[in-house]
C-alpha cells in the first residue's frame, strides 16, 4: 500500500512537525473473524477425512485445505493485549477532550493537537512527537471502529465516551488515539531490570538510555566519561541478548509486547500502517535485530548503495532522524497495527506474569521463566501443557506456596517468549537444556518436577538428561503417546488428527491463532468441558476463564514453531528408561473426557518408585479444582 500523504501537525507551543499519515481503506478492517459455527462444521469435516493420507488430505477441497486458505490470508489476529504500555487520547477536531495518564506522561500535559479529518471508517496512522521529541507512531479512529481497542474501556470508564459523530453544531466528531511505546513509560526500567536481572547500576543505565537520545547525555547524567559509559553498555547488552545499542530498546519493547502480538503483524501490518515498499520491509525487519547496514546489506544480498537509499527511505516514513532508532520504532509498531486492526481484542496482565517474568540467555537465544517464589521455597519447575506457557495457574501455584515450595515456570522452544532451536532436533531434549541452563543461572541444583498434560514428554527428557537433579516427579494428566480418549467427539477428532496427521493440528492451530479470538475460545472450552460439574463451574468463572484464554491466546502468538516441532515428534515419543531413583507420581482426574482411563498397557510403567493417583471427583482442570490434593502429592 502506498503511504498517505506528509501531514503537518502543529502541537498546542506551535511547533510544527511532518508525519506520515497512512490511512486504511473502507472495508479493510479486519472481518476476517471465525465464527463458531463455521468453525465447527469445519471441524467435523476434519475429524471425517482423519484417516486419510497426508496427501489426500492436503489436496483442494479437503477441510484441512479450507483451513490452511483460510489462515493464509492477510487479515488482522484476533489478539489479547498486555495490561501495561499502552497510552490513550480522545480528540474532537484539533481539540483534546480525554486524555489517559500514560498520554499525559508520553507526550506532555499540553498536547499534541491533532488537527487531521476525523477518519470516517478506517484507521488513520500518524507519528507525533513525544517529550522529547522523538516520534511514536500512534493510531486513530472513531470510537465504532476503535470499539475493539484495548484502550476503548478507559475511554468509557472515564464517561465521555457517549457520544460519537457530529455534534449537532457543525464540530467533527470524536476520534480516539493510541499509542504504544512501554519504554519510554515510567518504570519500564524496573520491569525491564528485574525480568533480565540487572544490578543497581545497570537499572542506572537503562534509565537513562531510555530517557536519552543518545550516549553522551546518557553518560553526563550518570557522571561518566565516555569510555566508561560505553564499557557499562557493552555489559548491558550482553546481559541482556541485544547485538548493538540500537537493538535494546527492541529487545525490551519486545519483552511486554511479544506474546500478545502474532507474526501478521510483523509484516502485512507492519506494511499497512508505514506504507513500506518489500523491499524496505526487507531491510526493516533486518535492521530491527540491530544489523548494520553493511551486515544488512550482506545479509540481503545488496549493495551498501542500495541499503543506503533503502534506510533513507524508512526513516522518512517513520519521522526518524537515525538509522540506530528503528528498532524500538519498529517494535513499536508492529505491536501497534495489531492491537489497533484486530477485530476483537482482550486485555490482560495475566495475573501478573509479567512481573515474575526472567529472561536467560542460551545459546545466542532467549529463554524466559517465571519464578513465583518464595526465594526460600523449595523449588518446583513447571512444565506447561502442550498449549500453554511458563504460567503457572493461581490456585495451583498458591497451594504449592502454602507448602513451602517454590513453583518456576518455564516457556519451551517457541512457546511464549522463548525463542525456538535452531536446526531441528528433539524438541523435548531442547526443552530440557533450556531448563538445564535456567536452573544454572538461578542457582539452583536440585528441584522437584511438576508438568502438567501434553509437558510429560519434555519433563521426563529433564529427567533422563539430569537425573541427579530431579527430587521427585509429578505428571498432572500426562498424555499419553497415541492414544485416543473416550470423551466428545470433538476431543476424539483432536487427539487422532494430532497422531494421524500432526499438520492438521498446526493449520487448525494457526487459524485459531489468527481468528479464534476471546468468544471461539471461550466457546470452545465451554462445549469440550463443560460436561464435568466441576469444569463448568471453573468455565462459568469470569476471572477463571479470561485467565485461561489468555493463556491459550498468548501461548503461541508469537510463533507456531514451538507447537508445530512438538506435534510432529509426539506420536512416535515414548517415556524413557529414567536411571535416577526420583519417585513419579501420576494424577489423573475420575471423570476427565480426555485421559482419566488408560485402556491397555500402562504407558508410564517404567518410571521409578510410580505410583498412580486417580481423584474420582477431578476432571479435565484438577490443577484448579483439586489444586491442594496435587500439591499435598508432593
Amino acid at each position: 500500500m502506498a503511504a498517505g500523504p506528509v501531514t503537518r501537525l502543529s502541537s498546542s507551543t506551535g511547533k510544527s512537525r511532518k508525519v506520515v499519515l497512512v490511512q486504511r481503506p473502507d472495508g479493510q478492517a479486519s472481518s476476517g473473524g471465525l465464527e463458531p459455527e463455521h468453525f465447527f462444521e469445519l471441524w467435523n469435516r476434519l475429524g471425517d477425512d482423519t484417516g486419510a493420507s497426508e496427501t489426500d488430505a492436503s489436496s483442494t477441497g479437503t477441510a484441512l485445505e479450507v483451513l490452511r486458505r483460510m489462515d493464509e490470508t492477510p487479515l488482522a489476529c484476533r489478539t489479547l493485549a498486555p495490561g501495561w504500555g499502552l497510552a490513550a487520547a480522545a480528540f474532537q477536531g484539533e481539540r483534546p477532550i480525554w486524555t489517559g495518564q500514560a498520554w499525559r506522561d508520553l507526550f506532555g500535559e499540553d498536547g499534541p493537537d491533532l488537527p487531521l479529518r476525523p477518519p470516517r471508517t478506517a484507521i488513520a496512522y500518524a507519528s507525533l512527537s513525544d517529550r522529547q521529541g522523538q516520534p511514536v507512531l500512534c493510531a486513530f479512529a472513531r470510537r465504532t471502529v476503535a470499539a475493539a481497542w484495548p484502550v476503548a474501556q478507559a475511554w468509557r470508564d472515564a464517561g465521555d465516551g457517549r457520544r460519537d459523530g457530529a455534534t449537532g453544531d457543525g464540530r467533527p466528531g470524536v476520534v480516539l488515539a493510541m499509542a504504544f511505546a512501554p519504554t519510554r513509560m515510567a518504570g519500564f526500567a524496573d520491569v525491564a531490570a528485574r525480568a533480565h536481572g540487572l544490578s543497581a547500576a545497570e537499572h542506572d543505565l537503562l534509565t537513562q538510555l531510555v530517557a536519552s537520545h543518545d550516549l553522551d547525555t546518557a553518560a553526563a547524567r550518570l557522571g561518566l566519561s565516555e569510555p566508561a559509559a560505553r564499557k557499562r553498555v557493552r555489559a548491558l547488552l550482553r546481559r541482556t541478548g541485544a547485538p548493538r545499542r540500537g537493538a535494546l530498546l527492541a529487545r525490551l519493547t519486545r519483552l511486554v509486547a511479544d506474546e500478545s502480538v502474532c507474526d501478521w503483524a510483523r509484516d502485512v501490518g507492519l506494511r499497512r500502517a508505514l506504507g513500506l515498499a518489500p523491499a524496505e520491509m526487507r531491510l526493516a525487519h533486518v535492521l530491527a535485530e540491530g544489523c548494520t547496514l553493511p551486515q544488512a546489506a550482506a545479509g540481503l544480498g545488496l549493495s551498501p548503495h542500495t541499503v543506503r537509499d533503502q534506510a533513507r527511505a524508512l526513516l522518512a516514513r517513520t519521522g526518524l532522524s537515525r538509522v540506530a532508532d528503528l528498532p524500538r520504532h519498529l517494535a513499536e509498531a508492529r505491536a501497534l497495527v495489531a492491537f489497533a486492526e484486530a477485530d476483537e481484542t482482550g486485555r490482560s496482565d495475566r495475573e501478573g506474569l509479567l512481573g515474575v517474568t526472567r529472561i536467560f540467555q542460551h545459546a545466542d537465544r532467549q529463554v524466559a521463566a517465571a519464578d513465583f517464589g518464595p526465594p526460600r521455597g523449595e523449588p518446583v519447575l513447571f512444565v506447561h501443557g502442550g498449549m500453554g506457557s511458563r504460567r503457572v495457574a493461581w490456585r495451583l501455584r498458591e497451594a504449592l506456596q502454602q507448602r513451602g515450595l517454590r513453583p518456576i515456570g518455564l516457556d519451551r522452544p517457541g512457546f511464549g517468549l522463548t525463542d525456538v532451536v535452531a536446526g531441528g532436533g528433539d524438541p523435548f531434549e531442547a526443552a530440557a537444556r533450556d531448563m538445564a541452563h535456567v536452573l544454572d543461572e538461578m542457582g539452583l541444583d536440585r528441584v522437584r518436577v511438576l508438568s502438567r498434560d501434553g509437558g510429560a514428554p519434555a519433563a521426563l527428557a529433564f529427567a533422563a538428561l539430569y537425573p541427579h537433579r530431579v527430587g521427585s516427579g509429578l505428571l498432572i494428566s500426562p498424555r499419553p503417546p497415541r492414544a485416543i480418549p473416550t470423551g466428545p467427539k470433538l476431543v476424539r477428532d483432536w487427539v487422532r488428527m494430532g497422531i494421524e496427521r500432526p499438520g492438521a493440528i498446526v493449520a487448525v492451530h494457526g487459524l485459531l491463532r489468527r481468528r479464534a479470538g476471546v468468544r471461539l475460545t471461550e466457546l470452545l472450552m465451554a462445549r469440550l468441558f463443560s460436561g464435568h460439574p466441576a469444569d463448568a463451574a471453573l468455565i462459568a468463572d469470569p476471572a477463571w476463564r479470561h485467565a485461561a484464554v489468555a493463556e491459550l491466546l498468548t501461548c503461541g502468538a508469537r510463533t507456531a514453531d514451538g507447537l508445530s516441532a512438538e506435534q510432529t515428534a509426539y506420536p512416535a515419543w515414548s517415556p524413557p528408561t529414567l536411571s535416577g531413583s526420583a519417585p513419579w507420581t501420576v494424577v489423573t482426574g475420575g471423570l476427565d473426557p480426555l485421559w482419566s482411563r488408560a485402556d491397555g498397557e500402562d504407558p508410564w510403567r517404567r518410571l521409578p518408585g510410580l505410583r498412580h493417583v486417580r481423584l474420582e471427583t477431578g476432571g479435565r482442570f484438577i490443577q484448579d479444582t483439586h489444586a491442594r490434593e496435587i500439591a499435598a502429592l508432593f
